[in-house]
């Protein structure tokens, strides 16, 4: 889907790189093509990844990424596939401000997502896989864009976290790029069988009805 192609970054510059400013859950967060902090040597960097119905502008996900940059360390993270900037529904302040957080409903803001997982179900796998599969390639993107920039980043040090969706994007990338050196995922696992033998499947088959 050509709509998806673009890739919303936010970037938060290490605390002690010079200019930069760090006021709580803020921490110097700015979007890809603004200009970074002069000076400082390349810092290592942590990508961090949204949940469902979620977004890069989170306000959880600004808060680890304010953690990461008081560590000295830079922290990147962009919209999964069909939430955000990416799902058609938000743009300028709306997103960037978080605003969609008291606006719209979680309901409302999964459709497009919904929508693409029933879309993608009933292809039967010759399109789109935006469950997985292509938001751990647009982390594989994001890595070649670490490695494009030695002079901000040191791309021999990168680690990776997310939740839920996140963290299961986060284990994928980690097992198949070895340019994730360390990977933290949270409640980024589901045992299948587990579900099965527990009958505790239904809210992911109700997912993609």
């Amino acid at each position: 889907n050509s709509s998806q192609a673009r890739l919303p970054l936010l970037v938060a510059w290490p605390a002690n790189a010079p200019g930069a400013k760090n006021p709580p859950s803020t921490s110097g967060l700015s979007s890809k093509g603004s200009k970074p902090p002069p000076g400082g040597p390349p810092w290592p960097v942590v990508l961090v990844l949204h949940g469902t119905s979620r977004a890069k502008s989170d306000p959880s996900v600004k808060e680890a990424m304010a953690r990461c940059a008081r560590r000295g360390w830079a922290a990147v993270t962009f919209d999964s596939r069909y939430h955000g900037e990416r799902s058609g529904l938000m743009s300028g302040d709306f997103e960037q401000l978080a605003r969609w957080e008291q606006e719209m409903s979680k309901a409302e803001r999964e459709a497009p997502y919904q929508q693409s997982l029933v879309d993608a179900y009933r292809a039967g796998g010759r399109g789109e896989r935006p469950f997985i599969y292509d938001p751990c390639f647009d982390l594989l993107r994001v890595l070649d864009w670490i490695g494009e920039r030695p002079d901000l980043f040191d791309a021999g040090r990168v680690g990776a976290t997310g939740i839920s969706l996140g963290g299961m994007i986060v284990w994928l990338a980690a097992a198949v790029d070895q340019r994730v050196k360390v990977a933290a995922p949270m409640i980024g696992v589901q045992g299948f069988q587990w579900a099965i033998d527990h009958a505790s499947f239904q809210a992911r088959v109700d997912s993609i009805r």
